[in-house]
Order: structure tokens, then sequence, then C-alpha cells
């Protein structure tokens, strides 16, 4: 099973004992690549979730996972466009407190949005992860550039660092940050965010956790 039809989530999803991740970032932060990682389908599947440079979804956009179509990713449009200048005008367009889980995607910077997104999704007391994407470019990048003097681990660590330096009391823990490649999943953190969601699932009558993902 793989893409629906785009529509906005309702309440009877949740009453229905669905759980719906809300995806959620900036423009090209890699929400759409995510989706089609964390299912196992490939950029160019008929089922993918479109992932052009220039941002193509503009309506919330459902896609099931395969082997459980009671767990739903919603593809979000990225904030921070003339449709969705600000936080506020993104929240209540697109009526994310119906939303149970939130994965909140960031790139190189944690910006002013990504902070209100996260307060906005604390004062509702939803889950949340926040996932800082595209570390495989990043380590291509900076390979290219320092060679012999480059250390990964060092490289992950600011990265950590940073993050954390910026969002400050807003995370209840480092270990709500993950680092991940969506292109490159069995490296960094991607299955450890998988493990991670798949603890915080609110609805226990939806089976074996552990078999829900890949």
């Amino acid at each position: 099973m793989g893409k629906s039809q785009s529509r906005q989530p309702t309440s009877e999803v949740k009453d229905g004992n669905y759980v719906r991740f809300a995806l959620v970032g900036s423009s090209g932060c890699g929400k759409s690549a995510f989706v089609n990682a964390v299912r196992g389908v490939d950029d160019e599947d008929e089922l993918a979730a479109s992932v052009d440079v220039v941002q193509t979804e503009q309506q919330p956009t459902e896609y099931t996972y395969p082997s459980n179509p009671q767990v739903i990713f919603w593809d979000l449009p990225g904030f921070g466009t003339p449709s969705y200048p600000d936080v506020e005008t993104y929240w209540r367009k697109l009526e994310l407190e119906k939303f149970d889980i939130f994965l909140i995607f960031i790139s190189l910077r944690v910006t002013e949005h990504d902070l209100a997104v996260v307060k906005k999704v604390k004062s509702l007391n939803k889950s949340f992860f926040l996932i800082r994407t595209k570390i495989d470019e990043d380590v291509e990048c900076m390979k290219r550039k320092l060679k012999n003097r480059f250390k990964e681990k060092k490289m992950l660590l600011e990265i950590r660092n940073y993050i954390l330096n910026q969002t400050g009391h807003l995370l209840c823990a480092e270990k709500d940050v993950f680092i991940i490649s969506n292109y490159e999943p069995r490296k960094w953190e991607f299955f450890p965010l998988i493990e991670a969601i798949i603890n915080t699932m609110p609805v226990p009558e939806i089976g074996e956790y552990s078999k829900l993902f890949i």
C-alpha cells in the first residue's frame, strides 16, 4: 500500500486507532525523502513522494506504511513560504493539533520557524523528534574540504551541540535529536530514530511495534 489521495486529517482517524505523523519543516529539508526512505520506496517509484528541488507539495499528502495502513505519514508543505509565511498561519491552515506525533526536520541551521514549531508542539504536550537531515552531504563536503584532517565524530558532535544550544530548554533531552541521511539509512541515526518512534507510538491496538517499520 502506498500513496493515498491527499486530504485534510480528521478526528475520525484517531478514533480508528490510526497513528498520524506530521512531517514538518522548511521547504527542501528532507521531509519527502524521509517518507520514501521509511517506507522503503525509491524516489523514482510511482508511489514515492516528490523530492524535486522546487517545492511541489502545496497540500498535505497522506502516505500509509506498506505493511500497516494504521501508520500514516502526512507530508506537509514547508513553512516560511508565501503560502505559509509564519508558524501561526501554518498551524491554523493545516490544523496541526489533530496529529499525534511530530517529526520536525531541519537542515544546516535551526531557524526561528523551527523553534516556534517546537514551542507550539510542546504547548500541546505532543510527542516530537528533531531530525537533522542530509548528513551524508555534509560529510562528503567536509571530506573534500579538510581531507586527512576530517574527523567525522567531531563533526557530528559539533552539529548536535549546535542544535542543543539553539533549542535550549525546548528539548527534554539530547536523545530527542537525531542526525540522519535519508539515502544511507544504515549509517548514522536513521534506525535509532525509527526505534524511538516505535517506542513513542500511542496506540497499543496496532500490534507489535517492532514489525511496523523497515
